[in-house]
């Protein structure tokens, strides 16, 4: 009988502590990463040139693996996009990081995307010009070279379907007023440098890899 109790007793602590890690690992999946204000028009500063036309921006660390849900979220938007665009991806590399930091499974997969160009951000000069902090922050700008959305377009790490910001962003390139114009960004520090912990929350991506 008391072995009974024992094995009662222990199996409900064992529940009770996988509900718990449970929750955390949720928690953490909504965890916003940090951001700073965006310039309301396109920094000066940068040594990309504005070319006139809706310009999409996106900030990727190479090695943030739940960061592929941002680039297939927008691989599938393109198709929707009617107004001409040109996107770019800046993969950023933190200073000191040697020469193959930028190639890693983010990088591979921005060079599948069509009308995508992808740029090494060295020392990650551009991330700070424009603001960015977290891994998947994408920028819209309009032809005048104002910025008109600003966040994240997964609704938590490494989640891909509806979200506020993908709506936003379709919103734009088909020549609509968006509902938002900021949303959060989930994902890896941009300046993070190598080995990145496993994420806290096991998110599609990382799971694949």
């Amino acid at each position: 009988m008391q072995g009974r109790w024992i094995i009662g007793v222990t199996t409900a602590l064992w529940v009770a502590a996988v509900l718990i890690g449970f929750g955390v690992l949720v928690d953490s999946a909504s965890v916003a990463g940090p951001r700073d204000d965006a310039a309301r028009s396109w920094p000066p500063s940068s040594s990309l040139a504005h070319r006139g036309n809706w310009e999409i921006l996106v900030f990727v660390h190479p090695h943030c693996a739940c960061t592929v849900a941002t680039l297939r979220q927008l691989e599938r938007a393109q198709p929707l996009f009617q107004l001409g665009n040109h996107m770019r991806t800046l993969v950023s590399v933190p200073t000191g990081a040697d020469a193959n930091f930028s190639q890693g499974p983010v990088t591979r997969h921005a060079h599948t995307m069509h009308e995508t160009e992808v740029i090494v951000d060295i020392d990650a000069n551009e991330a700070r010009t424009f603001g960015a902090q977290t891994s998947g922050h994408v920028y819209v700008y309009d032809p005048n070279g104002q910025i008109r959305f600003c966040g994240g377009i997964t609704a938590s790490r490494g989640h891909e379907g509806d979200s506020d910001g993908l709506t936003a962003v379709i919103d734009l390139l088909q020549g609509n007023e968006a509902q938002t114009s900021e949303t959060e960004v989930f994902g890896c520090l941009l300046t993070e440098a190598l080995p990145i912990d496993p994420p806290a929350v096991p998110c599609e991506e990382c799971e694949r890899d």
